[in-house]
C-alpha cells in the first residue's frame, strides 16, 4: 500500500454516493472549515470547494461512483486520491468503527489514507 504524504492548505474528504455526495473540508490545522451534503454534480461540487481551490486535495473511497469525481479534478487540476475502502482498517488500526464519529471522512486525513492511486 502507498500513503500520500504531500501536505496541503485544505482538505476535502467526500462520501460519495449515487445521487448525493457529503465533503468535509478541514484547512492545515485540521479545523472544520466546511461540511455539506450536496447533490452529486459537478456544479454543486463546483460550488462547495470554490473558496479552498488555491491548494486543495480532494479524496475519495474507491467505490463504483468515483469515476466522475476523479474526471472532473483532473480536468481542473485539482489533486485528487482514491483509497481502497480497507484502508479504514489500516487508519484505525484495524478496529471497525474506531473512528469517534462512525465516519471515516468526518475527519478525512489524506496522510493516512491509503492511496489505491492518484490522479
Amino acid at each position: 500500500m502507498r500513503f500520500y504524504t504531500q501536505t496541503h492548505q485544505h482538505v476535502c474528504g467526500v462520501d460519495l454516493h449515487t445521487k448525493t455526495l457529503y465533503l468535509c473540508i478541514l484547512n492545515h490545522a485540521g479545523e472544520i472549515v466546511l461540511h455539506s451534503n450536496l447533490l452529486a454534480k459537478p456544479k454543486p461540487f463546483h460550488k462547495a470547494i470554490k473558496l479552498f481551490r488555491g491548494d486543495l486535495v480532494v479524496g475519495a473511497e474507491c467505490m463504483f461512483s468515483w469515476y466522475w469525481l476523479a474526471d472532473l479534478c483532473l480536468r481542473e487540476e485539482i489533486k485528487f486520491i482514491l483509497g481502497h475502502a480497507l484502508s479504514k482498517k489500516a487508519i484505525h488500526g484495524g478496529i471497525p468503527g474506531a473512528h469517534p464519529s462512525g465516519s471515516l471522512l468526518s475527519k478525512f486525513d489524506p496522510v493516512k489514507f491509503v492511496c489505491a492511486g492518484t490522479a
